[in-house]
């Protein structure tokens, strides 16, 4: 009996369809000699540094580095039930291969061996290896399915990957919360990211705004602009000067351009497209597609390959069919899917395609928002097997002695894959002072009245906050610069498809960040983290020096106990160099309480709080709450001006208190009147009924 664990329950639901394992049992399926089961993600983990020792619950300074020896492993939580299922089938007698069959990758093959090792496992293993789920592909990798030694070396990768991130989250997070007496998490993805958007913003913050001014000509037809003024009085001369003039074309600039069909989705450019044309965030889109995938209506989701593989070209040809009747979309062209056919540009999973399930009659019984994701999957389907859109940009340059003035114009010869494109599709507008329009036909040398003309004023404008489309476009080509050239895809930038999305909203979770409307902007305490951090936590750098050497490590030519070895020892420098901090800085993330008043009791001060206003000495009892019955009784509120007031020792007045006895309202003021005891004393000063 072989026993095949899969990553996910809708791959083993595949496989086992497949390969002929066609009862369903509870937790895996059984037929064929074949035991199916998968695993929930990462259903092993490492132990938190609580689990290894009840001392670490308490964060302290002398306890860093934490480096656990030996590592343990841990039952994820909410995934027992399956964890116990792949461990009673890893235990039964009649199993004699276990054939590891999760996604083809680093983190597919640190998935299995951490279940395997955690069960015990003793069978001989097996390894299958796929980049395609199409039915020829799963049965000529099985036939095929190596000895799992041979990805021993990948392993080690992700193993020391995952030793790497857990040593330098938990001691950096613990190191930098004891210093400044607030949890501050720390990690090696989330900080560099969260240093983006800190970037970001500064340069937003200290962007001098410029302004300047242009001149527009009204011609025959058609709109020219002038290059830039620094004042508005030399715009206005210039008008006067040009007044009842006339303009010579100077040159015309012709260019043929052709844009290029966009290739299919990964992950990542279907969260940005989502989020620019639907304002969907990238967890949100996630999640749609996730639903999606599971009603098998699309391919699987968390891919970074914007390819198919070659034995999908029939598939593609059937869906991109049906997908015309489906969703009523006529191409006007002949699709051509050759270009999106590269077996090398797939790695783990291939693109993202709708599924040939997806009927007209599907389609409309999805939800809205689950409509727009797989419409806009289909569509970008459509239109990379389209021609190449194809127009002319002409650049019209006019001169009036010294001064020059432009238009642009373009004409567009071959619509082609933009026939399918929707008007908000495009990625970026045309500003306003530049647009394109249509021109005439003009002659070098003509010339042209002009009719009116125009002073405009613009100012230059600040970078823009990032938005989860541009986060994510930044996250993925961050400290490219510093990988090597022949690293796979999924391992470039900071995250991977599948993780940046829960990177962004962590980040949000720990009050980094907070979204805006559309916009990610950094919290105060998000910009005082970044502030604190040295380089090498926030700068992608780290990231990229790890999967150069995790790379090398994969391929056998590097070690794993020198790379964690250097990992200690940088922790042994971090610690050492962060003893302790200045005194003016210990209350960076806990800045000094704003002093209500003071109190009259042991004289310290009076801090507000939720609920009252109470005294800074711990051993003072003196407190004025806000739901004291003296003030609700009557109707009054105690604020924090009120509070003052009476902590000053002066009366306050109020225009209308309530009677509980009369049920009617009157003016008069209240007064603190302290005697010591547990509840504070106040004194009502009546004047007269406010409703008389």
């Amino acid at each position: 009996m072989i026993l095949i664990v899969a990553e996910k329950p809708s791959v083993a639901l595949t496989l086992a369809r497949v390969l002929g394992a066609t009862k369903k049992k509870d937790g895996f399926y059984e037929g064929e000699g074949l035991l199916v089961s998968w695993c929930i993600g990462h259903l092993v983990s490492f132990m938190d540094a609580d689990e290894y020792d009840a001392c670490y619950q308490t964060w302290r300074y002398d306890d860093l580095p934490i480096v656990p020896s030996p590592w343990k492993l841990t039952v994820s939580k909410g995934k027992e039930v399956q964890y116990r299922v792949l461990e009673s089938l890893l235990h039964r007698i009649d199993v004699n291969e276990v054939c590891c069959a999760t996604d083809a990758g680093r983190e597919g093959e640190l998935i299995f061996r951490f279940v395997y090792e955690k069960a015990g496992g003793k069978q001989p293993v097996t390894r299958l290896w796929l980049r395609s789920m199409e039915e020829k592909a799963i049965q000529k990798g099985f036939s095929s399915r190596q000895p799992a030694r041979e990805y021993d070396n990948l392993y080690h990768a992700a193993l020391c990957r995952a030793k790497a991130d857990w040593l330098v989250g938990i001691n950096a997070s613990r190191l930098f919360s004891i210093l400044y007496r607030t949890t501050l998490p720390v990690g090696r993805v989330q900080s560099p990211t969260l240093a983006l958007v800190v970037a970001r913003e500064a340069s937003i913050e200290n962007f001098k705004r410029t302004p300047y001014f242009r001149l527009r000509l009204r011609l025959d037809g058609f709109e020219a602009l002038s290059s830039r003024f620094a004042a508005r009085s030399e715009a206005e001369a210039c008008m006067r000067f040009l007044q009842d003039k006339e303009v010579v074309v100077q040159d015309i600039n012709t260019e043929d351009k052709r844009v290029q069909p966009p290739l299919l989705y990964d992950l990542t450019t279907l969260q940005r497209d989502a989020n620019r044309l639907f304002g969907f965030t990238a967890s949100e889109t996630l999640e749609l597609a996730q639903r999606l995938y599971e009603k098998k209506l699309i391919t699987y989701p968390r891919t970074d390959s914007n390819y198919l593989t070659t034995d999908m070209a029939d598939t593609v040809n059937d869906t991109i069919h049906t997908l015309q009747h489906a969703l009523h979309m006529t191409l006007p062209y002949q699709p051509k899917t050759e270009r999106l056919l590269r077996n090398a540009k797939v790695r783990d999973h291939h693109a993202l395609i709708p599924a040939l399930s997806v009927t007209e009659s599907v389609f409309q019984d999805l939800p809205d928002n689950e409509q727009t994701i797989i419409e806009c999957i289909a569509r970008r389907l459509l239109q990379s097997t389209g021609t190449a859109h194809g127009y002319q940009l002409r650049t019209v340059t006019l001169t009036s002695r010294d001064q020059v003035f432009t238009a642009k114009g373009k004409v567009i010869v071959d619509l082609g894959w933009k026939a399918l494109e929707k008007e908000n599709d495009s990625d970026q507008g045309e500003a306003d002072e530049e647009k394109v329009q249509s021109l005439p036909t003009l002659q070098v040398g003509q010339h042209l009245f002009i009719e009116s003309l125009a002073v405009t004023a613009h100012e230059t404008t600040p970078p823009k906050p990032y938005t989860d489309d541009t986060l994510l476009a930044a996250m993925e080509k961050a400290g490219k610069d510093e990988l090597n050239e022949d690293l796979e895809p999924e391992r470039q930038g900071l995250g991977t498809p599948a993780t940046r999305a829960g990177i962004i909203e962590k980040l949000i979770a720990s009050k980094l960040l907070v979204r805006e409307k559309r916009t990610l902007r950094p919290t105060p305490k998000g910009t005082n983290l970044i502030a604190i951090l040295p380089d090498a936590l926030k700068s992608p750098s780290l990231t990229a020096e790890w999967e150069n050497r995790l790379n090398r490590m994969a391929s056998g030519n590097e070690s794993a106990d020198a790379f964690l070895t250097d990992i200690e020892t940088s922790l042994q420098t971090l610690v050492s160099t962060y003893q302790a901090i200045k005194t003016s800085e210990t209350n960076r993330f806990n800045p000094p309480k704003e002093v209500v008043g003071q109190c009259p009791r042991c004289s310290m001060t009076i801090h507000e709080s939720k609920k009252n206003f109470y005294c800074s000495n711990r051993g003072c009892d003196f407190v004025m709450w806000k739901n004291d019955l003296f003030f609700t009784q009557k109707k009054a509120t105690l604020t924090k001006d009120v509070a003052a007031t009476l902590l000053a020792g002066e009366t306050v007045w109020f225009k209308s208190l309530h009677s509980a006895k009369t049920k009617k309202t009157y003016q008069g003021g209240i007064s603190m009147n302290d005697t010591g005891e547990k509840h504070v004393r106040y004194q009502l000063h009546v004047t007269k009924e406010a409703n008389e």
